[in-house]
């Protein structure tokens, strides 16, 4: 995308995961490969994600 001329990526997403899988390192994670990606293809990367709890599925959320 950034090839052809984008600026920005928005990223929306749902990260929610089996309480077993999710953790708190997960934003971490997400927000480096967000930043490795932006620098690697000088395009700006917003990501939108989820936060909080349900019956089956927990999200730390990834914004940024």
């Amino acid at each position: 995308m950034g090839a052809q001329g984008a600026t920005a990526l928005f990223v929306p997403t749902n990260n929610g995961l089996p309480p077993t899988r999710a953790h708190a390192e997960l934003v971490a994670h997400a927000k480096n490969v967000d930043i490795a990606r932006a620098v690697e293809n000088r395009i700006w990367v917003i990501r939108a994600d989820v936060a909080g709890r349900t019956a089956e599925l927990v999200s730390y959320g990834s914004s940024g």
